[in-house]
């Protein structure tokens, strides 16, 4: 009496055996209707712990998912599993096998509601899964890493403020992955790049995006953020060596851009030549402003202001005299030019003691 129950027998019973022919023919003939209806029918006569509501389980859930209603299918697939961890119902390949679709099911679900509360939770179920199955299976693979990290990146942002800690554990599984591939899927490094940035590490974030923009120098979007990313760092700084390296890091990634015919924007002209501009290389600096200023950058009042800027620097006081005139005929209003033109006009005229 005191033995363990033995195992439910993996074969289903002769009253639910009779009917299948039936089934098979409805989903056959893509009667879909019919066929959950007499599945409905087939329940009230399995017990609830049998090989026939494991098979019946089955095949109701892969009418749902046929039917493109996961929504549906997940009950269904969580009975399976259930009875197939309960019972000798599946082969261990086939149980992993369950356990992903399900991983995936739930992942699904979550894309599909605006509920925060209920993405998470359907996130947090799909990780439990993709985790169970790289736990259990003897052949990782990266794709499942990318899928568990990905899903933990979701599910962080989904938090409320967002979670680092999952973001961290993203990270983590992103890497792991890493490892698994010969030749890394691109957005491994995508996702470790976006999970470090949101942790606030923009070191590291800087080498993936060198390793990103050297792989796809055809991406804009790499070279955009890589400069942005030295610019943070130098703001960051709080050495004027290190101040230093990491604009001349902007600097250079800049100019690699541009030789791919990104960042040529009048915005990033300007940056280019602010950065030369504070590395002391004031020749440059007019040699990128000067032409610019009869295009659009001449709308930028700064610009303007740096270019007489950077002819001060080299003496040039007759050359930064002639831009500040020109200055104050494109903007006659300004408070800074009016006065400067008015003092710089005097000390030019100032004979030399």
């Amino acid at each position: 009496r005191a033995a363990a129950a033995p195992p439910a027998p993996r074969e289903i019973s002769e009253k639910i055996s009779a009917r299948l022919g039936e089934l098979r023919d409805l989903t056959g003939a893509k009667n879909y209707p019919a066929a959950l209806s007499l599945i409905d029918r087939l329940f009230a006569q399995a017990a609830a712990d049998s090989y026939d509501t494991f098979v019946l389980s089955q095949v109701q859930a892969q009418i749902y998912l046929t039917q493109d209603r996961p929504a549906l299918a997940l009950t269904p697939l969580e009975t399976s599993l259930r009875l197939a961890d309960a019972h000798p119902f599946l082969d261990p390949k086939p149980r992993l096998d369950l356990v992903y679709l399900l991983a995936q099911v739930c992942a699904q679900l979550a894309g599909e509601t605006n509920d925060p509360a209920a993405q998470r939770d359907r996130l947090g179920q799909a990780y439990a899964y993709v985790r169970r199955w790289l736990a259990e299976t003897s052949s990782p693979t990266a794709e499942a890493q990318l899928f568990a990290a990905s899903v933990l990146y979701n599910r962080a942002q989904a938090a409320v403020p967002p979670d680092r800690a999952q973001f961290a554990a993203a990270l983590t599984e992103a890497e792991k992955g890493l490892a698994l591939a010969a030749h890394p899927d691109e957005q491994f490094y995508v996702l470790m790049l976006a999970s470090l940035q949101q942790l606030g590490d923009f070191a590291r974030a800087a080498d993936i995006l060198e390793l990103l923009v050297a792989q796809h120098p055809d991406r804009s979007t790499y070279w955009q953020q890589l400069s942005g990313t030295y610019l943070n760092l130098a703001a960051a700084a709080k050495d004027n060596r290190a101040v230093r390296h990491q604009q001349f890091r902007a600097l250079v990634t800049i100019e690699d851009a541009q030789r791919q015919n990104f960042l040529t924007a009048p915005s990033d002209q300007f940056n280019l030549a602010g950065l030369y501009f504070n590395l002391g290389q004031y020749g440059r600096v007019i040699a990128l402003l000067e032409p610019g200023l009869t295009g659009p950058l001449g709308d930028k009042r700064d610009a303007w202001e740096l270019l007489i800027r950077a002819c001060q620097q080299l003496q040039q006081d007759a050359h930064a005299l002639a831009v500040l005139e020109r200055a104050v005929v494109r903007f006659p209003d300004d408070s800074r030019f009016v006065p400067a033109l008015r003092e710089m006009r005097q000390s030019v005229a100032r004979p030399s003691p």
